[in-house]
Order: structure tokens, then sequence, then C-alpha cells
């Protein structure tokens, strides 16, 4: 259903990592269409940068976050922190214009892609392997660098319209009174980790661990002048598990940026901001999941660097 209300005749989806979908193309059967867009959950459809039109591709999800269009073209594959398509370069005798096909990630990362037909129509019996950057859940760490030049940093917004880059970098706007807004750190998926960020927040803003989906996932929420707090969010609902000091330490001018930590192990969980312990309490049964960011209501958050290890 979601898929109806993209631009062009998107007949493809996949999975994001921020719990955003990635439609595009053409269905079997519909004229080639090369329009595709971003739906964060109870959100509109965001056009973001197409490639070649296509008609009964394939769309793949990848452990890095992005997505890679195979078929009835050249392969491209999708840059979720600049919301483009960026061209891949053909190894070997690799196909280009096939349809029809067979796509899926393997428990390695790599794309399998099998059969098809060629753009005269004949059947074929290949089979081929795509091995995108093997940096997925079980890598040891990763780090985003969002300046103008990194378009490969490993971030992944709930809703790319959110994003404005200028001459401070990267930044994520609010959306709604709370959090509706973030930033998921590809790849790599904690149990117990650290997440550290230089940042330049204009108000509050959140620190997430153990992101699934949208609806599962712990988050500190930091806001100027009230106590930090560890939220938990699961299946529609939000629980303060608890809180800590007042928070202060936000910079006066919003183009100086502040460093956070948020480490946990085990049970423990605890977030510093400018190398002040702000929270420190015990969070039984984290996940597995994702570290993220975002800015709380209609404050902006301003991402310099961000980076998640074991």
């Amino acid at each position: 259903a979601p898929a109806a209300t993209a631009p062009g005749a998107p007949g493809i989806a996949a999975p994001l990592s921020s719990g955003a979908i990635l439609v595009g193309f053409a269905p079997p059967g519909a004229a080639a269409a090369g329009a595709a867009a971003v739906i964060p959950p109870a959100g509109d459809a965001v056009p973001v940068g197409a490639t070649t039109a296509r008609a009964d591709a394939a769309l793949v999800a990848l452990e890095d976050g992005g997505a890679i269009a195979l078929g009835d073209g050249a392969p491209a594959r999708y840059v979720p922190a600049r919301a483009t398509w960026r061209a891949l370069p053909i190894a070997g005798d690799a196909p280009v214009g096939l349809t029809g096909h067979g796509a899926v990630r393997l428990d390695d990362g790599s794309v399998l892609v099998v059969g098809g037909h060629d753009a005269s129509g004949a059947a074929q019996a290949g089979a081929w392997t795509f091995r995108p950057p093997l940096v997925g859940p079980f890598a040891g760490a990763a780090t985003a660098t969002p300046s103008v030049a990194d378009t490969d940093a490993p971030l992944d917004p709930l809703d790319p319209s959110a994003v404005s880059i200028d001459g401070n970098g990267w930044r994520l706007a609010g959306r709604g009174a709370g959090l509706g807004s973030w930033v998921v750190i590809t790849g790599p998926t904690f149990a117990d980790g650290v997440l550290e960020a230089t940042l330049r927040p204009t108000g509050g803003f959140a620190a997430i661990a153990g992101f699934i989906a949208p609806d599962r996932f712990d988050a500190a929420i930091l806001v100027p002048g009230q106590p930090a707090r560890v939220e938990r969010h699961r299946d529609g609902a939000v629980t303060t598990v608890c809180t800590g000091a007042i928070v202060e330490l936000f910079p006066s001018d919003p183009t100086d940026p502040i460093a956070i930590t948020l480490a946990r192990a085990g049970n423990s969980f605890s977030v510093t901001v400018a190398a002040r312990p702000v929270l420190t309490c015990d969070l039984p049964d984290g996940e597995r999941g994702a570290f993220g960011l975002g800015p709380i209501g209609p404050a902006t958050l301003g991402v310099a660097i961000a980076s998640v290890r074991r």
C-alpha cells in the first residue's frame, strides 16, 4: 500500500536501516520508470534522486544501510546519507540488461543474482555475485564524518527531506513535538557498545541504542534545563526507565560543537555531555541493534562526526 503513494510507477521495495522503506522503478508488465522515493512510517513519500529507468528489476537492501538496484540497465547503489544513487562498476561478464531475474542478500552480506532474460527476451542460466563493502552487523566499528565530500557516510535518516548540508556540514531537522526524526549509524549492531559523537544541536536531542525498528529502541533524551532521561520505545508505548542530572552544558552558539558519549555494557547505561556525566542507570534486557541520533521537537542537530564501536 505505501508504494502507491510514491512518484512514478513503483513496483519494488526494500527496507532501510532507519525504519523507512525505499520504493521505486516499475513492476512486471509496466513501462520502465526511474522514479524512487523513501517512505518513513506515518509519513509522506520523499522523492530521492532517480537512476536509469527500469522495468521488472530487483531492489535489494544491503548490510551497510544502502540498497542496490539490479536489472534493465547498469546496477546502481542507493546512498542514504545523500539520498542519491551512484552507478556501480561492472566486473567480468556481469550482465547490465537483465529483467525478471532473482536477487537476494546472502548471510555474508553479498547479493546473489540468478537467471532472468536478456534484452532480446532469451532466458539466461547464469548467476553472479555482487559484493558490497561488508560493513555488516558483526563489524567491530563504524565511523561517519558527513562532510560535504563524504558521500559514503554510514548514516541513514528516517526522512531524507529533513537533511540539509550547509557550511557546517550535515544537519537533521526535527519533526513534531518529541523524537520524530532520527538518523541511524548503519552497519554494526551491538547489545553492548559505545556511541561517540561531535554534534551541533540547537536544542534537545536524543542518543539512541538498540534500534531494531521505529517502535523498538532505547533513547537517552537530553534537553537543556531538564533532567536527562532514558525512554524505552516498545510496540507504540514509551516508558521512562530512569532519570539523571539536569542537562546544562549546551553551546550558546549552535555552530559550536559538543561531544557526547553513550555507553552500554550489560545492564549499565550511561551518558556524558561535554565530558560531564549526566545519566547512569540500570537498563535490563538490552537488545542487539543499531545506534543513532535525533533532534527533539523543532530543534536541528548538526553531526560533525559519529562513531560506534564494541
